[in-house]
């Protein structure tokens, strides 16, 4: 454990027992997602947790039959395994769940997709979710048919196979902010993104580089931006793989291709915002009532393993996530305490004693030898003391 909590759980009790009911939290189970059943819910118990401890009631939804209750503020499809059904698809007069979906959002509300590289191609889903920004990494013949996916793998990984990719932190923009108490409180735990598809920008977006502000301390950034039919939205990214990283071809578990694509810094997370903006006399201004959708490349993400570790930070980025995408008063203030480190650490440098730096440690060989003395120093001297006083009562007599 690096840190704890227990200010933030307590302020989340108050908030539960003194608010008039909870937001609900949507998740869709006729798709054949894992959360469907009993026994998937019991595999990923720990995700169910995170989404109850940031102040959401959980009811899973079949959005051919149910409505989306009114009092519902998220919804999310965790690793679907069937196409969402189009209006060409149910009966005359039905709603499909795609355009429940729209109007849900245009609400102003959110919407998260977990997928990974297992998952089938659902082209009703994937054509929406292109709307916000989403292209899920598909690999294509020469006709732009799906020939299977793209799996993330890196040298850096946790498993020797590659798999269980590290990812790296955005640091700026919109993703940064989802990451930003993370870095700042020291640490930055492993976020790990298992089995993962890349995820792309739309085509329908244009990619903005983002320059550099000295001024206002701002790096580097990349996002991309659309505008069409009043709809005004931009996509971040959140977590990317590493420079080094690659993507190998995956059909239905095996590997149909080593790494032809060697790009690198994959997009495993990204977060969609649409901003609204209203009139005010003659003029527009921007109004912080935005709708968010958030795709995941990565169904392992939110495993038990991972989520129930406190070596990893996955935790952390699903409650961060969620704060920052829900409409509802919840304790983001209350960061996280750093246990003390006591362990003791290298000097970065000799030149550090010499500056007037504010800390100066020892060197690692520098200890071991200091203990040593102190440890052997002692008993030579009582020894020696021994010695010393055993000869002069000898001569003595």
């Amino acid at each position: 454990p690096w840190a704890y909590n227990a200010e933030k759980k307590f302020t989340q009790s108050i908030i539960a027992v003194t608010r008039a009911e909870s937001p609900i939290c949507g998740i869709t189970v006729n798709h054949g997602e894992a959360l469907a059943t009993e026994g998937g819910r019991a595999d990923y118990s720990e995700f169910l947790k995170v989404i109850e401890n940031a102040g959401y009631e959980i009811q899973y939804l079949d959005l051919t039959k149910d409505a989306i209750p009114e009092n519902c503020r998220l919804l999310l499809t965790f690793d679907p395994q069937k196409d969402f059904l189009g209006e060409d698809d149910l009966p005359e007069g039905t709603t499909s769940e795609l355009t429940q979906l729209g109007a849900f959002l245009d609400k102003a509300y959110s919407y998260m997709v977990f997928v990974d590289a297992d998952t089938p191609l659902l082209p009703n889903l994937e054509e929406y979710l292109e709307q916000w920004g989403i292209t899920f990494n598909r690999q294509k013949n020469a006709e732009e048919d799906w020939i299977g996916n793209w799996q993330v793998r890196s040298s850096t990984a946790l498993d020797a196979n590659g798999l269980s990719v590290i990812a790296d932190y955005e640091q700026e923009a919109l993703g940064g902010s989802i990451t930003k108490n993370m870095r700042e409180r020291g640490g930055s735990p492993k976020v790990v993104f298992g089995n993962a598809m890349p995820i792309s920008y739309s085509k329908s977006y244009e990619t903005v580089p983002q320059p550099a502000d000295s001024e206002n301390g701002t790096g580097a950034f990349t996002y991309g931006s659309y505008y069409r039919n009043n709809h005004s939205r931009a996509i971040y990214d959140v977590f990317r793989a590493s420079a080094e990283s690659q993507a190998y071809g995956l059909m239905k578990g095996t590997v149909t291709a080593d790494p032809i694509d060697t790009l690198g810094n994959y997009r495993l997370m990204t977060l969609t915002r649409e901003s609204r903006t209203v009139g005010e006399g003659k003029g527009y201004t921007n109004v912080n009532d935005s709708s968010y959708v958030c795709a995941i490349g990565s169904v392992e993400f939110a495993s038990n393993k991972l989520l129930g570790s406190n070596a990893y930070g996955n935790t952390d980025v699903l409650l961060e996530t969620l704060r920052s995408i829900g409409r509802e008063v919840v304790p983001v203030g209350l960061n996280f305490k750093p246990m003390y480190d006591a362990e003791m650490q290298e000097s970065p440098s000799s030149s550090s004693s010499s500056s007037g730096d504010a800390t100066v440690y020892y060197t690692k060989a520098g200890n071991i030898a200091r203990t040593a003395v102190l440890t052997v120093l002692p008993a030579v001297v009582m020894a020696t003391l021994g010695t010393v006083v055993l000869v002069r009562r000898k001569f003595r007599h």
